[in-house]
């Protein structure tokens, strides 16, 4: 039998669902899904073929495909659910908590809420949950989001002059580390130079490293002795992007060596 995996948009939720439209859908389409109680938006990330499978109820089924009249009707939920922000915020403001809208959404047939925002900590929403059902009169959920996801949601532009790459093409949430910045030589006492959009380390150090990894192996080690035209030194460091390192001679010259 045939099985395609989803990913859902709004809560990255992945789903099994068997189906033999492999005709009809293919890896990257997006897809409409029904659950029995709402429809929303999903991506086809995998279809393989399985001998048995068990669909778990409430999980659903697609619909369909997105088409041309489908894709107005996304547009049309997104401006319709930007005009909560501001209702939102009101309750927000009169309930007292720390808390701020970063971004709403509703399902394909805007029967759901989704409501992004940001805080210092953890927060108890369950008494502002029942006031946005009973004012909205729709499914709610609260998704509270850290400053790369919010970056994401914001969108903008890095150092680099392009868009950041969390909006662009990055859905990875991998863990970005000082470590990652010292091995391509970045000095961590600089990090307005490696804080990125977010205020946290790029995103770029991660995607880097392994090219940055590859190419210190091939290169001699810091410490190592290297024989220079003016004699031979120790290498006190390694320029990656150059493909060179920075020798010390025995009289304390330092010389850069292209390879």
């Amino acid at each position: 039998m045939n099985i395609i995996t989803v990913k859902y948009l709004v809560d990255d939720k992945i789903v099994d669902h068997k189906d033999d439209r492999l005709e009809q859908i293919n890896l990257s389409d997006l897809v409409i899904v029904d659950s029995g109680q709402i429809q929303e938006l999903a991506r086809v990330i995998n279809i393989y073929q399985a001998d048995k499978f068990k669909n778990v109820e409430g999980e659903g089924r697609i619909l369909r495909v997105v088409n041309v009249d489908d894709q107005k009707t996304i547009v049309k939920n997104k401006k319709d659910a930007l005009k909560y922000i501001p209702k939102c915020e009101e309750k927000i403001n009169a309930t007292n908590l720390s808390m701020k809208v970063v971004d709403v959404d509703l399902s394909f047939d805007g029967k759901k809420l989704t409501i992004y925002f940001s805080a210092g900590g953890r927060i108890d929403f369950r008494i502002l949950v029942a006031d946005f059902v009973r004012s909205f009169k729709k499914l709610i959920r609260l998704q509270q989001i850290g400053p790369r996801e919010q970056a994401a949601k914001v969108d903008g532009y890095g150092k680099c002059g392009q868009r950041i790459c969390c909006a662009r093409f990055a859905k990875s949430k991998d863990t970005v580390t000082l470590e990652l910045a010292k091995n391509q030589n970045l000095s961590e006492s600089s990090t307005n130079k490696i804080n990125g959009y977010c205020g946290k380390l790029m995103c770029c150090l991660k995607y880097e490293d392994e090219l940055y990894s590859e190419i210190k192996k091939k290169l001699p080690k810091i410490g190592e002795e290297y024989k220079t035209p003016k004699g031979i030194g120790v290498v006190v460091r390694q320029n990656i992007l150059s493909n060179s390192i920075l020798v010390e001679l025995k009289n304390a010259e330092k010389i850069e060596v292209k390879l």
